[in-house]
């Protein structure tokens, strides 16, 4: 019986973790928010216009919970992936100590 109390507790616990987002090792781009435009769905990052992707998801990178798109600033550290499309998908919200890592693509 506690065996199988065990092993029950092992897969949930197992599933719960695969579930939950983490930040990654790196991003497609590591830059500070230059301009915000809400109503056009637009950010500029590193003086470069982008658009954002209708399921983008903004994060925090120390905790990875979901941020609001209204509580990024000007200013503020993120790293990006942008789809091949020029879209951005996805936002984490950096600490101002983090040092991105160079990419061999």
């Amino acid at each position: 019986m506690r065996l199988s109390k065990y092993i029950s507790l092992t897969l949930l616990l197992l599933v719960v973790s695969s579930s939950l987002a983490s930040a990654p090792s790196d991003f497609g781009r590591v830059t500070t928010i230059d301009g915000i435009n809400l109503e056009s769905q637009q950010i500029i990052i590193g003086d470069r216009t982008y658009k954002l992707h209708s399921g983008i998801s903004v994060r925090n990178f120390r905790n990875s919970e979901l941020m609001s798109f209204n509580q990024l600033a000007i200013g503020t550290k993120v790293g990006c992936e942008i789809t091949e499309d020029g879209y951005i998908s996805e936002i984490w919200v950096l600490p101002e100590n983090y040092e991105a890592v160079e990419r061999n693509d």
